[in-house]
């Protein structure tokens, strides 16, 4: 291929991986109280007299849902990263390079989101 064409392809999965964050993103947005009071549960259960989180800042409570928003977008749209990846990597690698890569995508997602997981449960907790 010449170059051109695998700036192309590289265009195509950029696009691809941005609307995938995109659609993720709306639909994270929609659930971000409920993934906010989630993210704050271990605060929580400190059981703090008088502890409110506020926000310093006049835009504070919509950035904070925007950013919350966008980090849950990443984790739910990381198959679909992880794949245009594959598919932009795939067709330069040789038979026997593929094959040890083949289920790149599958452990990808399963180890980013025992990692996620392990955070929540162990760090946060």
């Amino acid at each position: 291929m010449p170059f051109t064409s695998h700036l192309a392809e590289l265009r195509t999965r950029l696009v691809r991986s941005a609307l995938a964050i995109g659609i993720a993103f709306l639909f994270c947005f929609y659930f971000a109280d409920q993934i906010f009071f989630a993210l704050a549960e271990p605060i929580r259960r400190l059981k703090i007299p008088d502890l409110t989180l506020i926000g310093t800042a006049v835009a504070e409570a919509f950035f904070t849902k925007m950013k919350i928003s966008f980090f849950a977008a990443i984790i739910v749209a990381l198959p679909v990263l992880l794949w245009q990846g594959w598919q932009f990597i795939a067709p330069g690698l040789y038979e026997h390079e593929k094959r040890y890569t083949r289920s790149f995508v599958l452990f990808g997602s399963f180890f980013f989101l025992a990692g996620v997981a392990f955070c929540y449960g162990v760090v946060l907790q």
